[in-house]
């Protein structure tokens, strides 16, 4: 190792999988690309094999993986020896073993950033039991930073939690480079009307919305395409009586998780892209949508009306309101000139505001701010 690599801060940094997959794997691998050339990081690799559809819930699978995962990061913070520790905050059951790692890094002296992710966090603070409430004041008045997405969210985390209002950052998702770099030139065929929506396959995420929207849409050109991994049980069985009853199978391809090239092609190949989710943060998938020159319809949940702008440069439809997007669908699919005109918006939107420069130079400032020395 040579004396500048010796030097640099060491930050060990959560999670990753092997195929570095899913939002938080993807926003992860982004920031150790982004800023490798400032800090050591060294990716905490949590795998799963089994229980991947039931992954909030109390149970055996969930509680054994906690136990081995809990204790390599500890066998990772004594072999490393970390400056700083970084690690994602979601909720339900998952709240309280995020700060356990967070905690354990406290612990054994290390600077602790938590980042904020999921967008129920508000709404399942808000109904935690007085103890559990506690706990969470408790562990979050520890911290040392916490990341969050957008000054929305920003605001109402410092709401709830008052006391950490200094420590409290923003700072957006970045997307893949691969991703990234792909459309930089591209120029869309607006002439394409399939329309994509990429996620969890789940109910939260709109999934059985959509396809209530296809079977009243007319316009037989138009294809609706779901592509994401099943996290809640059975959905794809529910998803496929559906179209199997309604006669569907020449307007909806749902095609399971995709990723790299095979993923680019599909948002190369459709120009709409649709996300009717009723509970988000900043999902990422928004943020690849106005990379690559889409017209994007989704409810306006999390941190998007932060960013985008209802006819301007996205079209905002109410969750669970199947009318509502259906008109939203038939109004951007037969106004081409809206259309090219919400998707270029969308792009100067993530060029100027969401690139990789720009949150890359957020989360240095973030690290930075915890080494300095309290005054």
């Amino acid at each position: 190792m040579s004396y500048s690599q010796q030097n640099k801060p060491k930050i060990l940094i959560g999670f990753l999988n092997k195929n570095s997959r899913g939002p938080i794997p993807t926003v992860t691998k982004a920031f150790i690309e982004g800023l490798s050339e400032k800090y050591n990081f060294y990716p905490f690799f949590m795998e799963r094999r089994f229980g991947n559809t039931r992954l909030s819930k109390m149970n055996m699978f969930n509680l054994l993986y906690f136990i081995a995962h809990l204790s390599r990061w500890i066998y990772s913070i004594i072999i490393i020896r970390p400056d700083i520790v970084h690690f994602p905050v979601t909720s339900n059951l998952n709240f309280e073993k995020s700060m356990s790692f967070l905690m354990v890094g406290k612990i054994f002296g290390c600077k602790t950033i938590g980042h904020l992710h999921g967008g129920g966090f508000i709404d399942f603070i808000k109904t935690l039991s007085k103890t559990r409430r506690n706990f969470a004041n408790y562990f979050l008045s520890k911290l040392d930073s916490l990341i969050v997405l957008s000054n929305s969210w920003k605001h109402k985390v410092i709401q709830l939690f008052p006391f950490i209002e200094m420590k409290v950052y923003v700072v957006p998702n970045p997307i893949d480079e691969e991703f990234e770099n792909f459309f930089k030139e591209f120029h869309r065929n607006n002439e394409n009307i399939n329309i994509l929506s990429v996620g969890i396959m789940g109910r939260e995420k709109g999934v059985l919305d959509i396809l209530e929207v296809a079977k009243i849409n007319n316009n037989e050109k138009v294809k609706f395409i779901l592509i994401g991994p099943e996290r809640e049980p059975e959905i794809n069985k529910t998803c496929k009586k559906f179209i199997d009853k309604n006669n569907l199978h020449n307007k909806v391809i749902i095609t399971g998780a995709k990723w790299g090239n095979e993923k680019i092609n599909f948002y190369k190949d459709s120009s709409i892209f649709l996300l009717p989710s009723y509970i988000e943060n900043f999902p990422v998938v928004i943020l690849e949508a106005a990379a690559s020159r889409m017209a994007i319809i989704a409810t306006p949940i999390g941190a998007l009306p932060d960013y985008f702008i209802d006819n301007y440069s996205i079209k905002y439809v109410q969750p669970g309101n199947i009318q509502s997007i259906a008109d939203a669908v038939q109004q951007v699919v037969a106004d081409k000139k809206f259309r090219a005109f919400i998707s270029n918006n969308a792009n100067v939107v993530f060029r100027t505001e969401l690139s990789r420069t720009n949150i890359f130079s957020s989360l240095n400032l973030v690290y930075a701010n915890v080494q300095a020395p309290k005054t």
